[in-house]
């Protein structure tokens, strides 16, 4: 739940009846507040060919290497990723149903004043 409400905390922000459950569940708040990955999930998330049932995760398409979180997100708007564990460059795939994976940014919306 956590998880869904930080990808989506751009839109549940302007949701009164959002706003009202997390004044009465603290909890909630808290965790979603203290998530590591917040920052990270509102500037966008992985996508796959399929919908998934499960949260993408990129791994290597010729030798299977699931990428660290941090690898990831640094390659994240790149076609090709490096594997350290085959040496080789590789189109990053699903590890549940083996489509390519893409970074979807978030648009973020503002003005920046001078």
């Amino acid at each position: 739940m956590v998880t869904a409400c930080i990808k989506n905390l751009t839109l549940l922000q302007k949701d009164d009846e959002f706003i009202s459950l997390l004044r009465e569940c603290g909890e909630l708040g808290a965790e979603i507040i203290g998530d590591k990955d917040l920052d990270r999930a509102l500037l966008g998330s992985w996508m796959c060919g399929r919908m998934c049932e499960k949260t993408p995760e990129p791994q290597c398409s010729d030798c299977g290497y699931q990428f660290f979180v941090d690898s990831a997100w640094n390659q994240r708007h790149l076609t090709h990723w490096w594997c350290s564990d085959c040496e080789e460059t590789t189109s990053p795939v699903c590890a549940h149903c083996e489509e390519v994976v893409e970074w979807v940014q978030r648009g973020i919306t503002g003005k920046i004043s001078a």
